[in-house]
């Protein structure tokens, strides 16, 4: 029988498990590379990954193939189970059960319960349209940590060469913190699906992406957004002088 390294080898999936999670990204996040990090990987391999919305892992175990480290941040106790459960089988790949927060600290969010409109969780940063919504919800006590906090715990005196976020609208107050505590000047790529902090309801985004390219623009990246409906999108970007390959230009 061969050995777990082995079987890795030829099956770079072997042992990932989805547990209960009611949705796999594989098709969106690994076939259809929606963030790019093959693309990121194809010339080089890449120091430290971090994952800000790591769900059940599937970027983060996928990324702990090419990287050194991978730091995989996650809020939802419905999902740390399945989440430590496969970075067990990976040893670069650590798992930070914490909400990732921006300069607001929340002690408490509050999520769309079982039969809601989505699994989103809630915090003070967000859309009042989103802390009001009439659907069910229910209090959710996690540690909350800026980014700042999770590189500095997580992988001190480290550089990011990519970072990922899927974090269901707090990308805006996330970033916003790093630009301003220094954390973004750690960071060489982003790739993120944004969002538009607002109840689906309600057709008036705010903000709009274009905060976002100002932002990482004035903070020495070259960014490119791509929407994919109305309530948000993809965003890719890469500090000036690296190249997305990951080799320096």
């Amino acid at each position: 029988m061969p050995s777990l390294a082995e079987a890795l080898a030829r099956d770079p999936w072997v042992g990932f498990s989805i547990g209960a999670a009611t949705a796999d990204t594989y098709d969106e996040v690994v076939a259809g590379d929606c963030y790019r990090f093959r693309a990121c990987t194809a010339e080089a391999d890449v120091g430290v990954v971090v994952d800000l919305g790591a769900h059940i892992g599937r970027f983060a175990w996928w990324a702990s193939h090419r990287a050194r480290l991978v730091v995989a941040v996650e809020m939802e106790p419905s999902l740390l189970d399945t989440l430590r459960r496969n970075a067990s089988l990976r040893s670069n790949l650590r798992v930070v059960p914490a909400a990732v927060c921006g300069a607001a600290r929340p002690e408490q969010f509050r999520q769309l319960a079982p039969g809601g409109w989505n699994n989103w969780t809630v915090t003070p940063d967000q859309s009042p349209a989103w802390r009001d919504h009439p659907g069910p919800m229910q209090p959710l006590a996690v540690p909350a940590r800026t980014l700042r906090e999770i590189l500095d715990e997580a992988c001190p005196g480290e550089r990011v060469a990519f970072l990922k976020l899927d974090i269901e609208g707090a990308e805006w107050p996330v970033l916003g913190q790093a630009a301003c505590d220094g954390a973004l000047r750690l960071v060489d790529r982003i790739a993120l699906e944004w969002h538009h902090p607002v109840d689906p309801a309600v057709a008036v985004p705010e903000p709009h992406a274009a905060d976002l390219v100002r932002l990482l623009g004035d903070a020495d990246f070259h960014v490119e957004v791509q929407p994919t409906c109305f309530a948000g999108g993809y965003l890719w970007a890469r500090r000036r002088e690296v190249a997305w390959t990951g080799v320096a230009r």
